[in-house]
């Protein structure tokens, strides 16, 4: 093979590594922001965050690519307390040579940035600044009813209600009073003794009258 040949076929092996070699080209996170607190890069209430409406419980990120020749490119992020993942498209290329990406993601001043990395080749991949929503409002845990504001128990009762009418006397049974009264027989004796005396006066004989 002659030195001509060889000389082209190392041209298109550069030229083919070099082609492989932007189609593989990314670029990672600022190693110096890997593990900062989003409240870092807080700018909530500044220009950097002025017409922007973030929700309760979430915040607003910036992240800038700079020196880069690319005009394209996504970004993914991960994140801690809480979890969480980011993902945006670039969609133009923004002035000074620099790609950026906006994007909101669940969290507060306390979210770690994990990682971040874009498909675009260039100097630093930094997270610029964050805007803040409200915090979320926390649910209240059910609570239960108080003791005094609990039903009262139910209970089930065999005895007759109360009334205030008298109730009537068992005619069943004559009442008896302190003292006995006489027997049913004592009336009869009674009339037997009332016989004997009158017989005893009927024969008893008159006595006779003097004559003068």
């Amino acid at each position: 093979m002659t030195r001509s040949k060889w000389m082209a076929l190392i041209g298109a092996g550069l030229l083919t590594l070099s082609v492989a070699g932007i189609a593989l080209a990314s670029t990672n996170l600022l190693a110096g922001q890997v593990g900062i607190t989003l409240g870092s890069k807080d700018k909530t209430g500044t220009e950097d965050c002025a017409g922007i409406e973030v929700p309760d419980g979430q915040v607003f990120l910036h992240f800038v690519l700079t020196q880069t020749t690319d005009s394209d490119g996504s970004i993914d992020a991960t994140f801690s307390n809480p979890a969480g993942t980011f993902h945006q498209d670039h969609k133009t290329k923004a002035a000074g040579g620099t790609l950026q990406w906006d994007g909101y993601v669940t969290g507060d001043a306390d979210t770690v940035l994990e990682s971040a990395v874009t498909s675009a080749d260039g100097d630093n991949l930094v997270l610029s600044h964050a805007c803040f929503g409200a915090p979320a409002e926390s649910q209240p845990a059910e609570s239960q009813p108080a003791e005094s504001e609990s039903a009262p128990p139910s209970f089930t009762s065999t005895e007759e209600p109360a009334t205030d009418v008298p109730s009537e006397p068992n005619t069943a049974t004559v009442p008896t009073s302190g003292t006995s009264g006489p027997s049913d027989s004592s009336w009869l004796l009674v009339a037997a003794l009332g016989v004997i005396l009158a017989s005893v006066v009927v024969m008893t004989p008159a006595r006779a009258k003097n004559r003068r």
